[in-house]
């Protein structure tokens, strides 16, 4: 009986052990998207595109951190999409060629609006992560 009783406890002992291994993955997990993120959102918009790319990269072990994560990749890809063609509504604006330029711009205008909306997503969804995690 007593043999019984170490063996559960040892099971129990394991099993909380085990949930607290995978709490401590999944809260370094969330520490890591949350600082990619940041990282990104702090960055000049010429270097963007690459914090986005090491955003895209980040492994997360929880369905929270993989859902901010992913929004923000969303958010950050229509940012610098919209980026793109503000340049390139420059570019065609000093070889002159101003309907043109105005038409890239106005698609610009655009994708930056939709970028807004996004990204106050992606924030909203960072704090939460935070928030979630203590971090």
């Amino acid at each position: 009986m007593i043999r019984l009783a170490r063996l559960v406890a040892y099971a129990t002992l394991g099993c909380l052990l085990l949930g607290c291994k995978e709490e401590a993955a999944a809260r370094q997990s969330a520490a890591r998207v949350a600082r990619a993120i940041e990282v990104l959102r702090g960055a000049p918009n010429p270097a963007k595109a690459e914090m986005l790319r090491e955003l895209a990269k980040v492994p997360c072990e929880s369905p929270e951190a993989c859902r901010a994560r992913d929004a923000c990749v969303g958010a950050y890809t229509t940012h610098t999409e919209a980026l793109a063609l503000t340049q390139a509504a420059k570019l065609q604006a000093s070889e002159g060629k101003p309907a043109e330029a105005a038409k890239v711009l106005g698609a610009a205008e655009r994708k930056l609006s939709e970028a807004s909306t996004k990204v106050t997503d992606c924030t909203d969804r960072e704090a939460a992560l935070r928030h979630l995690y203590k971090l």
